[in-house]
């Protein structure tokens, strides 16, 4: 019965660890006191996910929502991680990964 779900999670399953990645650089913006950097890059994100979801879903369904959010996620990874390394005082900490 839930067969149909099992693709949709594996695409999600890869976009909660970008999440994750995002999170850290987002709240190394927000300590570094730069909160509207983080802000402008879940919003890019967002809005990255909302337009891939509006045009996908209608033709791939679950596995097109799965896709065009976690294409946003990785805006929002690219985003923060790039915000964050512009500040020059600090950079995602990738050997501990």
């Amino acid at each position: 019965a839930y067969q149909a779900a099992a693709n949709a999670l594996r695409v999600l399953a890869v976009g909660y660890v970008l999440t994750a990645l995002s999170s850290v650089c987002c709240t190394m913006l927000n300590a570094l006191g730069h909160p509207r950097a983080s802000v402008a890059a879940v919003l890019g994100g967002t809005m990255v996910s909302a337009g891939l979801c509006w045009v996908a879903i209608p033709s791939w369904g679950l596995l097109g929502a799965a896709g065009g959010s976690v294409a946003g996620m990785a805006v929002t990874l690219g985003l923060a991680g790039t915000l964050l390394w512009r500040t020059g005082r600090a950079a995602f900490p990738w050997s501990s990964v």
